[in-house]
């Protein structure tokens, strides 16, 4: 019944979804850091256009088809993501040899080439309204070059506004132009009226932290009532033994009281030990001093 309970409680679903919330997790905690901007007295975040999804695919990011032209027969979808590396490229050979890749361009038969990573992506500011993000390198060309991406970002009261393809310069180093509200300092009149966007990284929603604990809190309260009516329902079990896993928490709490007790006794103050000295000791059956003191005194 224990075992049929566990695993009612910790499917391979649980455990997927908590997998998800801590990769989110990890990717905000990485974009609060790398999306950000400051040149001239100004601050530029471009964190609410990032794509946050554990879950979703290679589709779900940004997506620009380029048709193909009389310079290039060859027709290349782009998908990009900023900031963080691609949503849905995970146990792909891409991802196992770039894990940070963030521009992806597939051309004939599939074939993949990484055109940017989030290793080495720097921020850039020419002149106002003019921001603009240089990705790592990406896998090198026929000539050796590696490919790079540039997204030159402009400050225009547009809304979210879309990435477009803008050009590709010796087959190598590809530009993408955005036009978009997020784009102007923190604090101006246009960058105060974006629209709201529905990111789990956006500050105008709850932090990461928040949902987290929200959720856990709410699967652990889903757990001990579906777990207690299991045990007493499909068990049969009464008193202490409905609760789920109770032995597991029982040792639990064992555990934190005795890592709380080594805790407190590891910085207590140590008590002194005095030095033991030893002495010749008297042989009662002799009635006086002991043959090891005797010999002790000829060899003296």
């Amino acid at each position: 019944c224990l075992f049929s309970l566990q695993r009612v409680l910790f499917s391979g679903m649980l455990q997927k979804l908590f997998g998800a919330l801590l990769v989110a997790w990890l990717a905000c905690s990485a974009l609060a850091n790398d999306c950000t901007f400051s040149s001239n007295g100004k601050t530029f975040d471009l964190s609410p256009l990032t794509i946050v999804n554990p879950a979703g695919s290679l589709t779900d990011n940004y997506v620009i088809q380029v048709p193909a032209s009389s310079t290039d027969p060859t027709a290349y979808t782009y998908y990009v993501n900023l900031c963080i590396p691609l949503v849905g490229l995970a146990d792909s050979p891409k991802e196992k040899a770039f894990p940070s890749t963030a521009v992806l361009q597939v051309g004939d038969q599939n074939a993949q080439k990484v055109a940017g990573t989030t290793i080495g992506m720097e921020f850039s500011s020419m002149f106002d309204g003019d921001l603009r993000v240089q990705f790592g390198d990406g896998e090198n060309a026929t000539n050796n070059d590696p490919r790079s991406t540039t997204i030159i970002f402009i400050c225009e009261d547009v809304g979210k506004g879309s990435l477009n393809f803008a050009g590709e310069m010796h087959h190598v180093e590809y530009t993408f132009v955005w036009n978009t509200c997020f784009a102007c300092p923190v604090g101006s009149e246009i960058r105060s009226n974006c629209p709201a966007i529905t990111n789990l990284c956006s500050s105008n929603k709850l932090s990461t932290g928040s949902v987290m604990l929200i959720v856990f809190f709410t699967l652990l309260g889903a757990y001990l009532l579906f777990g207690t009516l299991f045990m007493r329902i499909m068990c049969g079990a009464r008193g202490c033994n409905q609760f789920p896993h109770a032995d597991f928490w029982a040792d639990t709490w064992e555990d934190i009281k005795a890592g709380f007790g080594y805790f407190c006794c590891f910085f207590r103050t140590k008590p002194s030990i005095s030095k033991v000295s030893y002495q010749g000791m008297e042989n009662p059956e002799l009635g006086g001093d002991s043959d090891l003191d005797a010999d002790a005194d000829a060899d003296f």
